[in-house]
């Protein structure tokens, strides 16, 4: 059985590491500056995801971020 996600996960997957990053309890967090290099990480690696909705969102998600 292959091992990789589906559309669908990596969608999911960039939204809820979007949503958790920019909470506001996450801020407060000894590890927030490694956590919020490993998600702006992720973004840019599905930024050049083969499918446009996975880019789409990841764009969303790193824009989020930096705002």
């Amino acid at each position: 059985k292959e091992l990789s996600a589906t559309k669908k996960d990596r969608v999911n997957h960039c939204l809820t590491i979007c949503e958790n990053i920019v909470a506001q309890s996450l801020r407060n967090s000894p590890e927030f500056q490694k956590l919020l290099g490993i998600a702006m990480e992720l973004f840019l690696l599905c930024s050049e995801d083969a499918e446009s909705d996975v880019r789409m969102v990841a764009d969303e998600c790193l824009n989020k971020v930096i705002k």
